[in-house]
């Protein structure tokens, strides 16, 4: 990076101060009260005078040179002569300073100039700010002269690192010059600064801003495609493959490179290494070998010296060779790379400390830890002095901790991943505020190993207090992050009272719809990029309300505050282990314990061993996650956990004889159990939507009488979309909204809507967007496909999707599973749907891109409704779906479900709603009775072999005259009632 900026020349460089002479200052003066009379052509020859004499006296970087030129310049502007006046001064816009009003601040100026380039920041610091109070008091605040000061101070304070304040002392004087110069080479060389601070303290997004914005002052200035012009195109390159779109970055950089070599007659050797990086970073180490060397070979054959972008591209092969195995050649070419940084730069730089690390890493793959670990204790301390770049400080932190690790020095271990940690969550924090949802996706890939695969793996094997909680605090942050950075989000949008903010909210809302329901390759990219910069402009002018991001930034003590001495809160996370295998761990906590416990539970393989008919009869499923946590459950009436993994499909609240001492505990599902500090207790919900009864061959005003073909069972599987028998009609489900809403009434709901039969279409579901309904229940066929199920039958998934598979991963998940709603067989049955109308599919990802804030509760009463994908940030399918369309808490299935057993059980849990229960305690009692649920059924009598005719007769007409009734419990079986739970009930 810094490669790229240093030929950029600041501005505020060192100059040299002589004082006019007194003949300059006579003329100047004469010149002056000319000028204050309005008598411009009589001042003109004074102001020549006093110019010639301060072109000789004084040097050229005197800044005090150009003060007669700039008053001769303003003579000749207001005589009319504009082109005149600007090739006299660039200052010829602005009124005139009287230079007998700067005389000590210009002294200050230079003086805090000259301790600049001792490297004396603190001092030179001292003057400026002394200067700059001057120069307001004499010329004001939106003087160019007071905005230089600026400049200054901000350049000192980045120096003694104090970023943020330098950023907005910046910002300061970028406002000044934009108001008074409107074009000029000024604003481009401040905003490129914006962009570099904003660059090492890891705000990628606020780099790009500026740098695009340097661009587009470059671009205002001259139209030529200068070096200068490539440099900023090249940092923007950069900070896109830090953001993770390493793809464009590569993309752009390598027509960056034709465009080149066309004006010039060759290759750019900086962007021939940026290319070698980006293609190492997507896995392409043969091309980026042959771009590195194209690179390294360019340079040598020049005339170019041996400069820091030459020590950078060396870098980049070293690298490489560790890549490819070539431990000893990275090693070997670093160290001779290093004495020649050394003898032309010195130690305290860039391009040393990059050398330096590529070797402790050459050093550490030969199993030379500890040389790899004194090494890396020099980056790490170069770092903290000169800290270029947050991205790359918690790279190093990284390093530190891994070797230590390896060597079994687990405190130090401990301590480094622990201020990584830190550092990493922090630059994310600061990154996600300013990403669209596109670009945290890709950012988020670049950062994820840390928190799911490394920092687990220390805790595991090193434990401590500090540590343990880092990893709860990471585990906060990490798990649903891009899922809770949305819902953030929208919560500030939906709570702003701004129009304008609510209007450009709604204009992206239609744009997805549109782009939902376009199949022209050339027309998605347009409605993409069209998406895009007006979520840009939203999240810039969202930030003047509230930064979002706060509510994500919670920690292990938040938690604990929020818990009850009998309460309990577990973060279940996973460890990888060689072999791909994964143990499942849960980090406890409790009010009364000063830190977060973690204790080890089981392999994922067993708990796939367990055969799934038994999962919820036998006490295998207990044993594995409930009984080695029963020394930390002593005394608990509510246990609140988070699960990871295939836990998310596993009902384990409901696991088969669990001791005793927790049999009675409440067991609350959470997202995240971030969830008891962000929620909101108090809901007061009044309507509802209840879908049930649906006819499935209904088209339009027509239905096809089907009600005779009774499934049982509210799920489609992928047999019977690839047989395209369609689905069933559930007549269960009609009896039990009508259920429902008669139970609701009770609690004088003001409206409640049943849509069955012909009425609950897709469209009338769509139409509950941005209405703020409390409950919807939605009681028909669900499904979920696997990836790999979907594309066997790829014809009828691009038929559901419309045609064309334009999304990416997550979308794609959330196209696999979804609801059936009233006309839905047209579809399933391959006939061809037109673009743009509703097929009666309801997919997750349609429901996500709807407004149901304000939803409380939504019941999936259908098969497989909590089933998805499963990744480090959730389950991708109808669960998210409603998530990031605003639901709170989530009724759903695990399996397929029983539909007279899924009536009852739901007519009992809308029962104990209405008398005051709440949600999981509603969900239980359900559970309980359908499990206990009694029914008489006729049985067959027990005939023993008659022993003569007469005893023969006898029984015969005992038989027919007596029938023999039984009672039995046809659901007891988990399968009936365990399948529903609750994800996020804490209301």
């Amino acid at each position: 990076m810094r490669t790229l900026i240093s030929i950029f020349i600041f501005f505020f460089s060192t100059v040299s101060l002589f004082a006019q002479t007194e003949e300059s200052n006579k003329y100047f003066n004469q010149g002056m009260e000319l000028y204050n009379q309005g008598k411009y052509t009589d001042a003109i020859p004074c102001f020549e005078k006093s110019d010639s004499i301060d072109k000789v006296t004084l040097d050229s970087t005197s800044n005090r040179r150009e003060y007669s030129a700039m008053w001769l310049a303003s003579c000749y502007k207001y005589l009319g002569d504009s082109v005149k006046a600007k090739s006299l001064s660039i200052y010829s816009f602005q009124v005139p300073v009287n230079r007998n009003l700067t005389v000590q601040s210009d002294s200050l100026a230079e003086i805090a100039s000259k301790l600049d380039a001792e490297s004396k920041f603190e001092e030179a610091f001292s003057y400026a700010k002394s200067a700059s109070l001057i120069e307001k008091q004499n010329l004001g605040d939106k003087s160019l002269w007071y905005a230089n000061s600026l400049c200054a101070i901000s350049f000192d304070l980045f120096k003694m690192q104090k970023f943020e304040e330098a950023i907005r002392t910046l910002k300061d004087a970028l406002k000044i010059k934009k108001e008074l110069l409107k074009c000029h080479h000024d604003l481009l060389v401040i905003q490129h600064w914006l962009s570099l601070m904003n660059y090492t303290m890891g705000n990628y997004i606020d780099a790009v801003y500026y740098e695009e914005e340097a661009l587009n002052s470059k671009k205002a200035l001259t139209s030529t495609k200068d070096v200068e012009y490539f440099t900023l195109m090249g940092n923007i390159v950069l900070y896109q493959h830090l953001l993770g779109n390493t793809d464009y970055a590569l993309k752009i950089d390598l027509e960056l490179l034709q465009s080149y070599k066309e004006i010039y007659g060759e290759y750019n050797v900086a962007m021939l290494g940026n290319i070698a990086t980006f293609y190492s970073q997507l896995g392409e180490k043969e091309k980026a070998l042959h771009y590195i060397k194209e690179s390294i070979n360019l340079y040598e054959k020049s005339s170019i010296k041996k400069d820091e972008n030459y020590f950078s591209r060396m870098g980049v092969l070293m690298s490489l060779n560790i890549d490819l195995g070539k431990y000893e050649v990275a090693e070997n070419l670093g160290t001779e790379m290093l004495k020649l940084i050394e003898n032309k730069y010195g130690c305290n730089n860039y391009t040393y400390v990059n050398t330096l690390t590529v070797i402790a890493q050459a050093k550490f793959m030969q199993n030379k830890i500890n040389e790899a670990i004194n090494m890396q204790k020099q980056v790490v301390n170069i770092r903290r002095k000169i800290h270029w770049g947050a991205a790359d400080d918690a790279m190093s932190l990284r390093g530190m901790a891994i070797f230590y690790w390896v060597n079994k020095e687990y405190n130090k271990a401990t301590q480094f991943a622990i201020e990584s940690t830190e550092m990493i969550s922090d630059i994310v924090l600061k990154t996600f505020r300013n990403l669209t949802i596109a670009e945290q996706k890709l950012f988020w890939q670049r950062q994820n190993d840390w928190y799911f695969d490394i920092l687990p793996v220390y805790a595991h094997s090193m434990g401590g207090a500090s540590l343990i909680g880092t990893l709860y605090n990471a585990t906060l942050l990490s798990k649903g992050l891009l899922l809770n950075a949305e819902i953030e989000m929208k919560k500030v949008l939906s709570d702003n009272k701004d129009k304008a903010l609510l209007s450009l909210y709604n204009d992206i809302l239609q744009y997805k719809n549109i782009l939902e329901n376009t199949i022209d390759e050339e027309e998605i990219q347009k409605m993409y990029s069209i998406v895009e910069r007006k979520e840009k402009e939203l999240l810039a002018k969202s930030k003047e309300y509230c930064d979002y991001t706060k509510k994500l930034a919670i920690k292990w003590q938040d938690v604990k505050n929020n818990l009850g001495e009998r309460d309990v809160a577990i973060e279940f996370v996973t460890i990888p282990i060689k072999g791909n295998r994964k143990i499942y761990s849960a980090i406890v906590l409790r009010k009364s314990q000063n830190s977060p416990i973690m204790i080890n539970l089981f392999e994922e393989q067993q708990l796939n061993n367990i055969k799934r008919d038994s999962l919820y009869l036998s006490k295998s499923l207990s044993d594995l996650v409930w009984t080695p946590l029963l020394p930390y459950l002593k005394n608990i009436k509510n246990i609140y956990f988070s699960p990871v993994g295939i836990l998310h499909n596993v009902a384990i609240e409901y696991a088969n004889n669990k001791p005793s001492s927790i049999r009675q505990c409440s067991f609350y599902r959470l997202s995240s159990t971030r969830q008891l500090v962000t929620r909101d207790l108090h809901k007061n919900v009044k309507n509802a939507v209840l879908f049930g009864g649906l006819n499935y061959d209904s088209k339009g005003s027509t239905a096809y009488d089907s009600q005779d073909k009774d499934s049982g069972l509210r799920s489609i599987d992928i047999d019977s979309l690839n047989i395209r028998n369609g689905c069933q009609y559930l007549p269960e489900t009609k009896e039990e909204v009508i259920s429902i809403k008669k139970r609701l009434e009770t609690l004088h709901f003001k409206d409640i809507i049943t849509l069955t039969d012909t009425l609950g279409t897709e469209n009338s579901f769509k139409k509950l967007s941005g209405k703020g309904t409390g409950i919807i229940h939605i009681a028909t066929h669900g499904f979920y496909w696997t990836e790999k199920e979907a594309f066997a039958y790829n014809d009828e998934y691009k038929n559901i999707l419309g045609g064309v598979i334009k999304y990416d991963t997550e979308d794609k998940a959330l196209t696999r599973s979804g609801l059936l709603l009233t006309g839905a067989n047209a579809a399933l049955s391959m006939r061809k749907i037109k673009i743009g109308k509703n097929d009666g599919i309801l997919t997750a990802k349609e429901i996500s891109e709807l407004d149901l804030q304000g939803l409380d509760l939504v019941v999936l009463s259908a098969c497989q409704t909590g089933l998805g994908e499963i990744t480090g940030d959730g389950v991708f399918g109808l669960q998210r779906g409603f998530k990031k369309a605003g639901a709170q808490t989530l009724m759903m299935s695990l399996w397929k479900v029983d539909d007279k057993a899924t009536q009852l059980l739901m007519s009992r849990f809308y029962s104990n709603l209405i008398t005051g229960k709440n949600k999981i305690e509603s969900l239980r009692d359900a559970q309980k009775y359908v499990r206990e649920f009694e029914t008489e059924v006729e049985v067959k009598a027990d005939n023993k072999p008659a022993i003569s005719a007469h005893a023969k007769e006898q029984l015969q007409q005992s038989s027919t005259q007596q029938k023999i009734i039984k009672k039995v419990h046809p659901y007891k079986d988990p399968k009936y009632w365990a399948a529903f739970i609750l994800l996020d009930a804490l209301n």
